[in-house]
């Protein structure tokens, strides 16, 4: 989005010099598929391949996983390594592991890549 941030002095107030701020949007766009869950998935699809054992078909450890991939995405957005833990992943298996952030990033080419789309959109757009 953009939008223009402007004061307006406030009518009602009892004190003098008060202002309101005022927002204005100018323009929008965005990419419904292009968003946190996209970077989350990236993560557990990395983090799958590494597992030795696979969690397709099995609901729970795919929700373990997508749990300790948002944490790990989170982890990655400071540190340039993050070692995630899942406890009793598939059938009493630990899962541990590691990743980089380049890894991600790497895994993430595409994505990254749509980003300035939905900005030039919504600058157009204002």
């Amino acid at each position: 989005s953009v939008v223009q941030f402007s004061s307006i002095p406030d009518k009602e107030a009892f004190q003098k010099n008060k202002t309101l701020g005022q927002l204005k949007v100018l323009g929008v766009s965005w990419d419904e598929s292009l968003g946190g869950t996209a970077f989350t998935g990236r993560v557990a699809d990395v983090l799958k391949g590494r597992s030795k054992k696979d969690p397709d078909g099995n609901k729970r450890a795919w929700a373990k996983l997508l749990a300790t991939s948002e944490k790990t995405k989170v982890i990655l957005s400071a540190n340039k390594d993050a070692h995630p833990t899942i406890e009793s992943f598939i059938d009493d298996y630990d899962f541990r592991g590691s990743i980089l952030r380049a890894e991600f990033e790497d895994a993430s080419k595409d994505l990254f890549e749509r980003v300035g789309q939905p900005i030039k959109d919504a600058i157009a757009a204002a």
